[in-house]
C-alpha cells in the first residue's frame, strides 16, 4: 500500500475490484485520438482516462479534471460497468 497513489498495478486492480473494466485504444493514431473525440465517442457513462501521468474523469460527456485536457491523447481507460454502484 506504499505505493497507491503511483503504482498503476495498485489503483488498476483496485478500480477493477470496484467495477471498473480496464480498455486500451488501438494504436492506429495514438497523437490523434483526444480526450475530445473520446466524449463525443462515448456520451454516456463513468470513465476514467489515462494520459502520460494524468488521470481525467468523464461522467456523461462532462470533463473533470484540475486542468484543461481536452486536446490530450488518452492511452487506455476504465469504464464503470454498473454506476448504480457509485458510493
Amino acid at each position: 500500500m506504499k505505493d497507491w497513489g503511483s503504482s498503476n498495478e495498485l489503483w488498476d486492480k483496485y478500480l477493477i475490484d470496484n467495477g471498473f473494466s480496464h480498455q486500451i485504444f488501438p494504436n492506429i493514431c495514438p497523437s490523434c485520438y483526444t480526450v475530445k473525440d473520446f466524449c463525443n465517442d462515448y456520451p454516456k457513462g463513468l470513465y476514467l482516462l489515462a494520459i502520460d501521468t494524468h488521470v481525467v474523469a468523464i461522467i456523461d460527456n462532462k470533463v473533470l479534471d484540475s486542468r484543461d485536457s481536452q486536446c490530450e491523447n488518452p492511452f487506455c481507460f476504465m469504464k464503470k460497468l454498473n454506476r448504480s454502484t457509485l458510493k
